[in-house]
Order: C-alpha cells, then structure tokens, then sequence
C-alpha cells in the first residue's frame, strides 16, 4: 500500500499489519521504563490527542510528562524552540536527580 501525504510519500508492507499485535497501547504503557516529555498539539489531525491522554493517564512509570499544545499540528515546527528548549531543562533535572 502507498501512503503519500503533505509529509510522506512511503511503500507500506503487510509486515506492519503483522506486527501490530506486538505493539498493543496496554502493553506498551505497562512496560514503560523510560523518561519521556511527550507534545501533542490540538490541531493534530493525524494522530488523535487521545491516544497521548491515554498514555500519560496509564503509564506507572513517574518520569513521563505530557504536555498539550492547543494550536499545535502534527508536526509541532512552530512550537520547535519551545519543545527543544523544554526538553533539555527537562532532562537536565532527571541528570540533577
């Protein structure tokens, strides 16, 4: 299958379908052992918001911010200096830890 948007023009294999059942929301968030500042913007119409609200609300692991940007597209590049700035003081205090 072919996927072609304003930001990708792919081949798509079945193997992705394959492997969907190892990639499961539920077993993904109860595995979670990393740190992460997640963005999400609003205005996203690729990937709902939902699916970050409901990572954030069932990950176990404590170091995991979500943070929600209300004019935010998909690809958040008017948000950069914001995001890239956050996420080096974010990281800078789980070092200080």
């Amino acid at each position: 299958m072919r996927l072609t948007n304003q930001w990708v023009d792919a081949e798509l294999g079945f193997g992705l379908v394959e492997e969907r059942d190892q990639f499961r929301p539920v077993q993904l968030v109860a595995g979670w052992r990393t740190p992460a500042l997640l963005y999400h913007g609003l205005a996203d119409e690729v990937v709902p918001h939902t699916d970050s609200l409901f990572f954030i609300k069932n990950v176990g692991y404590p170091h995991v911010e979500l943070r929600l940007l209300k004019d935010g597209d998909h690809r958040l590049t008017a948000h950069k200096d914001a995001i890239t700035s956050a996420a080096g003081a974010f990281f800078a205090k789980l070092l200080a830890q």
